[in-house]
C-alpha cells in the first residue's frame, strides 16, 4: 500500500513519489489502482479526490460563473493574483 511520500514501483512514473505526480498524472494513478497494479492508502486516495474536486470547481467557476460577472474581462488581468486562495 503506497502513501503520499512513497515511491511508485512500476510504470512510467516508477521512482516518482505519489505526492509529486498527483497534479499531473492522477488519471494514470487511478488506472494503476483499477488494474490492481498498485494500492493506495486512504490518505493518498483522499488527496487525489481532493485534487479532482478542486480542479472541477475551478473549471466550473471559469466556464459557468466568471463570464457572467461584471467586469469579467478586466478581472482576467488579475486571474493569477489570488491563485493560492482556496475560495
Amino acid at each position: 500500500m503506497l502513501g503520499l511520500k512513497d515511491v511508485i514501483p512500476i510504470g512510467k512514473l516508477a521512482s516518482c513519489r505519489v505526492c509529486d505526480v498527483i497534479e499531473d498524472h492522477y488519471q494514470y494513478l487511478q488506472w494503476l489502482v483499477s488494474k490492481g497494479l498498485i494500492k493506495l492508502d486512504p490518505q493518498a486516495e483522499e488527496a487525489i479526490s481532493d485534487y479532482i474536486t478542486a480542479e472541477a470547481a475551478a473549471r466550473y467557476y471559469d466556464e459557468e460563473i466568471a463570464p457572467y460577472m461584471p467586469n469579467y474581462h478586466e478581472s482576467q488581468r488579475y486571474k493569477d493574483m489570488f491563485h493560492d486562495v482556496p475560495y
